[in-house]
């Protein structure tokens, strides 16, 4: 669905779902394979576009998807039956994304854009389980700069952060020099574990020069700077393509 919202705005938003879990359910017998949820997809978006004038635009766009299993297991599994029982899997996103654009003169644009949202990725069998959320944050600046008919030239930089947390409930990994064991009811812990937040920042250039009607040399170089609490490291990452 999409439409204006007077002269300046316009607006759309649509949602998808799949019906495999309904075929799934009216196919296969109850006896062979209990589905709670049978494997169900669904997504969405909405965008929204915005001219406060020639110079200024702005657009937001917000999307999304969630990708879930769930199955009912009878018969024992593991020792002591630990992995019977319940089978469950769900990955889903959901991400929102605004941008700004000025075009400061004709020849000069200026391209704001942020990004945010939540990854979730869930696991269960039996009475193990694993979660797993990421928070991703994302900045970006871009001037472009059309310096002459055949010769552009892009400055940017982009700051990335995220934050995540694990919520885990199995058997601690052996230590190192003992033996390898089929898990025990009696080995599994609780453990949540917050991640430190890490910060990425990495300023970019590149130039595109038509040199020919059929030739166009773009050097660039990028570097990318990742800061942890008790980590970090920088690479430098030269380019050249020609086309």
């Amino acid at each position: 669905v999409e439409g204006p919202l007077g002269e300046k705005t316009a607006v759309a938003f649509g949602v998808r779902r799949s019906y495999v879990d309904a075929v799934l359910k009216a196919v296969v017998p109850s006896d062979l394979l209990d589905f709670t949820v049978a494997p169900r997809y669904y997504d969405y978006q909405f965008r929204l576009t915005h001219e406060f004038n020639p110079q200024h635009r702005f657009s937001f766009f917000w999307y999304g998807a969630d990708d879930a299993l769930e199955i009912f297991i009878d018969e024992p599994a593991g020792r002591d039956g630990i992995f019977a029982g319940r089978l469950a899997t769900d990955f889903q996103f959901h991400l929102g994304t605004a941008k700004w654009e000025w075009d400061i003169r004709p020849d000069l644009r200026l391209e704001t854009t942020a990004r945010v949202g939540l990854i979730g990725i869930a696991f269960q069998l039996g009475i193990f389980e694993l979660d797993l959320d990421i928070k991703p944050l994302d900045l970006r600046n871009q001037l472009d700069w059309e310096i002459t008919r055949d010769l552009n030239l892009t400055l940017g930089m982009q700051t990335t952060g995220y934050i995540f947390s694990i919520d885990y409930f199995g058997p601690l990994p052996p230590k190192e020099g003992e033996p390898q064991s089929p898990p025990d009811v009696d080995d599994f812990r609780s453990q949540h574990i917050e991640g430190e937040p890490g910060v990425g920042l990495a300023p970019y250039i590149e130039m595109n020069w038509r040199v020919a009607d059929q030739l166009t040399l773009s050097p660039g170089f990028r570097t990318d700077t990742i800061i942890g609490k008790d980590y970090g490291y920088t690479s430098f990452d030269p380019r050249f393509a020609f086309r």
